[in-house]
């Protein structure tokens, strides 16, 4: 994921990355559930529509971010923001759209967590 996070960033194109889980990558500790995750890799840049976009996301009680999967040759933005009415259902929180093209982020304020225990995980967290 690195590897690909370096690209992403160096090539200013993002990658939609498939990551397959098993006991063998986890180093066969029974650790590893298995399976396999698409990840969605982006690299920052400073274009301000897509600037704009997250800083709308960041002062938005509930929203949904839109991002093209493919940037070479879009025909418009490469990130959106929209807001959520009031009481809208905050939906699935990631998923590709049904043509692969755009990762679909729909998000509410986050949640409150609570930290219990004074251990050096908690204090970490806190």
């Amino acid at each position: 994921m690195l590897r690909a996070a370096g690209e992403a960033q160096t090539q200013r194109r993002p990658a939609l990355v498939t990551h397959h889980l098993n006991a063998d990558l986890a180093g066969d500790l029974g650790l590893s559930c298995g399976g396999t995750v698409e990840i969605f890799v982006e690299p920052l840049v400073a274009e301000p529509a897509y600037v704009a976009a997250l800083e709308a996301a960041a002062a938005a009680d509930a929203g949904v971010v839109t991002t093209a999967t493919a940037w070479d040759g879009v025909a418009g933005p490469i990130k959106t923001f929209a807001p959520l009415p009031p009481g809208a259902e905050p939906g699935v929180p990631a998923a590709l759209s049904a043509d692969r093209r755009f990762v679909v982020e729909r998000f509410a304020l986050a949640p409150r967590v609570l930290v219990f225990g004074a251990g050096h995980v908690g204090a970490a967290i806190a």
